[in-house]
């Protein structure tokens, strides 16, 4: 109001019960009554639009010195001064940006004219920071049209540089080697900044180590993400830190440091959970976390997790952290018998894909698809879905591999299929050139050797299949890898029980580490669901699930050489119900043909 005495005169109303409450201790802040504030506030209309205008501007100058940059943007709207508007945005945005506060920027935004951001590349290129990062790719445009004519203008320090922007935008279009090239000319290593320039050299370091752990160069995404990690820190960028340490925790998992992960990843979660809880940068590290939490085979866990994160996760703008989530959340329920829960979660995942027109996600959902219908024995069904999977957009380096694809996607959905139909070549030659891609990247070659055990399992190949399975085991078990092994289905485990039985019953063996896995192997059968409490020299030979006693009854027609019509015509049934129960009797007992099956029941005592 301009007046020397208010201090004095707000007490003295406070005091007399006049309308006004102090809202602290000091009585420097007070309220008006809510009523008697918007009766005032009528009335000021009522007198002049002009003591309107002149009210606000007071209040915004007021606010400035006050650094109170929300009171100030909203007074200076409220005046018209948009270029006052348009200047504290930009100043109160780059703190804005960094703590993931997007939507306080994004409403802001809304109410200044767009002429008065495209006078201001740095505000522009905040506001776009904060429509990627909410998925807002139609407001996006006009801001990326002007970007991008800019894009080789200004200076990364002053945040007139819009490559690290446009970069984040590229990764919303799921685009990661287009964002890579975008800042991969910027001279990260040189900068010693702090505030928003700070924050976006965090950005960009995060980016690149995303690229190096993609061409599998873990000890450089270290160096990245220690300079992403000092970088956040100097911008007080908690939005980005929970990116960071999500990284660092994926580095160690593709090495075989599960268990180092795991506990990096909780002590993260318990240290930054005042900080990034509820915010967008919670779902990059929640995500990670339910993905190593799914391969330790801690469920509890995982449900506890995603139910505490989902939001955020399902809104994220990294598809990746999104897939990893989703993917692990609805194995979890399909190896806790809900299989109606695990395609509820498969379905949101892939409809999130198509929302967002991310295809390589839509893949890796019918990829999933593919693997559940394999598991449960239903090739027909697996190959329907595959035949109908566009090919995923791939980098130019044969060596790049997403950093969700080593949990799903095309790679290993094409080798799981070719295995499970039995085209040898097709699964030996993938094999063999994905083993070579990356060797350092132990979580895929587990993967890897425990699909090539199964191919040499249904090849007949024996002591080839145990020479793969000993691989998959010796790489796992420092980590203590579970479900990479039981989400492969019954034909892994069986090999599991065939190596357990072999430590027990004196069989020959040709690899004198066996009885040094035997406590891991424990592990992975007790997980299984296998009764360890038996004859270990029997546990083997368990049945995968109980036989009824309509399929003993099958097993003792087939000991007896009685064909599909024979059988079909003595049990009353017509001849596909005759296969469907026989293709039910194989999966239970872990075999691909009728001998097998014969070998099999005779060992259960079956048959004589």
């Amino acid at each position: 109001m301009g007046w020397s005495d208010s201090q004095d005169l707000l007490i003295y109303l406070e005091r007399s019960g006049l309308f006004i409450r102090s809202l602290d201790a000091e009585c420097r802040w007070f309220k008006y009554h809510g009523l008697f504030s918007a009766i005032m506030a009528e009335n000021l209309r009522k007198l002049s639009e002009g003591a309107v205008l002149e009210v606000h501007a007071r209040a915004a100058r007021w606010y400035l010195t006050q650094s109170l940059y929300e009171e100030v943007v909203h007074h200076s709207i409220g005046c018209r001064d948009f270029t006052l508007a348009a200047n504290t945005l930009n100043v109160w945005a780059s703190r804005l940006v960094a703590s993931g506060q997007l939507m306080t920027v994004e409403r802001w935004s809304e109410c200044i004219p767009f002429q008065r951001v495209v006078e201001r590349p740095d505000l522009a290129i905040k506001i776009a920071y904060s429509l990627v990062f909410l998925r807002r790719e139609r407001k996006l445009r006009p801001l990326l049209d002007l970007l991008r004519r800019n894009i080789d203008a200004g200076d990364l320090v002053h945040t007139t540089n819009p490559r690290v922007a446009l970069s984040m935008a590229a990764v919303l279009e799921d685009d990661i080697p287009a964002a890579v090239a975008l800042v991969d000319a910027l001279q990260l290593h040189e900068r010693d900044t702090d505030g928003f320039a700070a924050f976006e050299i965090g950005a960009a370091s995060n980016l690149l180590s995303y690229r190096d752990i993609a061409n599998g160069d873990f000890e450089g995404a270290r160096k990245r993400l220690a300079l992403a990690r000092t970088a956040s820190d100097r911008g007080g960028a908690t939005f980005s830190g929970g990116y960071t340490l999500a990284m660092s925790g994926v580095c160690l998992i593709y090495q075989g440091q599960l268990r180092e992960a795991i506990d990096r990843f909780r002590k993260a979660m318990a240290e930054e959970s005042a900080h990034i809880d509820g915010s967008f940068a919670s779902a990059a590290l929640a995500s990670c976390y339910i993905w190593a939490l799914y391969e330790a085979n801690e469920l509890d866990a995982v449900e506890a997790v995603f139910a505490r994160y989902h939001d955020n996760i399902a809104e994220s703008v990294i598809p990746d952290f999104i897939a990893l989530a989703h993917i692990a959340v609805s194995r979890t329920f399909d190896a806790r018998g809900r299989p109606d829960k695990a395609l509820e979660v498969l379905d949101e995942f892939e409809k999130i894909g198509h929302d967002s027109a991310w295809m390589r996600l839509i893949g890796m959902a019918d990829w999933e698809r593919v693997r559940r219908a394999l598991i449960a024995g239903d090739i027909e069904r697996a190959c329907a879905i595959a035949a109908h999977i566009g090919s995923g957009k791939e980098s130019n380096s044969d060596q790049w591999i997403a950093l969700s694809e080593d949990l799903e996607g095309e790679a290993l959905g094409r080798i799981r299929l070719a295995v499970h139909t039995l085209d040898v070549t097709t699964a030996s030659n993938r094999i063999a050139r994905e083993l070579q891609r990356q060797p350092n990247r132990t979580y895929r070659q587990i993967k890897l050797h425990l699909m090539s055990a199964q191919l040499k399992r249904r090849e007949g190949m024996h002591n080839a299949a145990h020479r793969s399975l000993r691989k998959a085991v010796q790489l796992a078990k420092p980590g203590r890898y579970v479900r990479c092994f039981l989400d492969e289905g019954e034909g892994v485990i069986q090999l599991l029980r065939e190596a357990y039985q072999n430590i027990f019953g004196g069989a020959t063996r040709e690899d004198v580490d066996l009885d040094a896995n035997q406590a891991f192997i424990e592990e992975l059968l007790a997980a299984s669901g296998t009764d360890l409490t038996r004859n270990p020299a029997k546990a083997s030979r368990l049945p995968m699930q109980p036989l009824s006693d309509r399929e003993k009854e099958m097993l003792i027609f087939l000991a007896d050489g009685v064909s599909n019509k024979e059988m079909a015509q003595r049990l009353f049934v017509s001849e596909n119900t005759v296969k469907f129960h026989l293709k039910n009797v194989y999966s239970k007992l872990g075999v691909v043909n009728r001998l097998q099956a014969i070998n099999a029941a005779r060992q259960l005592g079956f048959i004589g």
